[in-house]
C-alpha cells in the first residue's frame, strides 16, 4: 500500500517522516501512526509532533461540463494566443481555452517550514477536452480534497 517512505533529518530540531500511497491520505496517516508507535516503543524515541502534518493529495475528477464556460471573459486571451500561434505557421491549431486555475497564499507571510502545496485544478494532460477530465492537487486530506472539489462543481453549476 505504501509506495514511498521518506525520512528527512532536520538536525537536532526534528525529523520529518512522510509516506506516499495511491489510495488515500488516511492510509498514509494510519501507516505513519503505526510506524511512530513502533519506533517509540522499540527504540524509545520521542515521537511528539513538532510541526503540523502536511498533505499533498492528487485526484482526478470528471465534471459534467467544461469549466472554461465559466471564464468567458478569458476567451479573448485564448483567441489572441490562437491567432498568434496560427500566424507562426501552425495553421490547424485548435483554439486555446481556459484550462484550469490554482490558489495559494502569500508564502512570504509564513516561516519556512513544510509550506502547503497550492490548490490547483487543471485539464488532465492527454485527455480529450470533451471528456471534461481534470487533475487536482491540494494540501488536504483526500476526503477533504473531494469535498472541496464538490464545492467547486457546485459553484460552477450555480454560476450558469
Amino acid at each position: 500500500m505504501i509506495e514511498e517512505l521518506t525520512v528527512t533529518y532536520l538536525g537536532t530540531h526534528a525529523t520529518i517522516v512522510g509516506a506516499s500511497t495511491r489510495t488515500s491520505t488516511a492510509d498514509a496517516d494510519y501507516f505513519l501512526r503505526d510506524l511512530a508507535d513502533w519506533i517509540g516503543g522499540k527504540y524509545g524515541l520521542d515521537k511528539r509532533e513538532i510541526l503540523p502534518p502536511a498533505y499533498q493529495s492528487q485526484l482526478e475528477v470528471v465534471f459534467g461540463a467544461p469549466i472554461s464556460r465559466h471564464f468567458e471573459r478569458l476567451s479573448e486571451v485564448g483567441q489572441a494566443v490562437t491567432k498568434f500561434v496560427t500566424g507562426y505557421g501552425l495553421k490547424d491549431c485548435p483554439r486555446f481555452e481556459f484550462g484550469g486555475f490554482w490558489m495559494h497564499f502569500d508564502t512570504s507571510k509564513v516561516p519556512p517550514s513544510p509550506t502547503p502545496v497550492r490548490f490547483s485544478l487543471e485539464r488532465r494532460v492527454g485527455a480529450a477536452y470533451g471528456e471534461n477530465k481534470y487533475f487536482s492537487e491540494a494540501p488536504l486530506r483526500s476526503e477533504d480534497h473531494r469535498r472541496v472539489l464538490e464545492l467547486v462543481e457546485a459553484a460552477l453549476e450555480g454560476s450558469q
